[in-house]
Order: C-alpha cells, then sequence, then structure tokens
C-alpha cells in the first residue's frame, strides 16, 4: 500500500511556476485598483463632495440678448 502511495505522490508533479505568475499580475492589478479607490474617496472626504455626486462645472451666467432685453438660458 505504501508503494502504491509513493507512486501516485510522484505521478502528481506540477509545475505550478506559470499559475504562480498569473496569480502574482492579478493580485498586483487588485492591489492598484484598490489604491485608486482608496485615493478617491480620500479625495471626496478632503473637499467634502457627497459619494455618488459628479463634479460638474457651476451653472453658465445668462446672457443678454442684443435684441432686446430678453434673457437666453
Amino acid at each position: 500500500m505504501s508503494a502504491f502511495a509513493t507512486m501516485s505522490t510522484q505521478a502528481i508533479e506540477l509545475d505550478l511556476s506559470g499559475l504562480t505568475s498569473v496569480l502574482a499580475v492579478i493580485l498586483g492589478i487588485g492591489v492598484v485598483i484598490l489604491l485608486v479607490w482608496m485615493w478617491r474617496i480620500g479625495h471626496q472626504l478632503e473637499t467634502g463632495i457627497e459619494p455618488g455626486a459628479e463634479q460638474s462645472a457651476p451653472p453658465a451666467a445668462p446672457v443678454a440678448s442684443t435684441v432686446g432685453d430678453e434673457v437666453r438660458r
């Protein structure tokens, strides 16, 4: 029985170097995404922007018409 276990253990010899490289790349990408996400949250907290609110330019001032006293919006 021990001979069978020894042979089956030797038969399961995997090359995991490619797998570890792929996992390292995925982990690196995840860390970068996490850091960017944390930076955005910190920036929103510092500037007082509500989460989910988009930054937009202030509304433009109305432009006076040259034809009369009408104001275009």
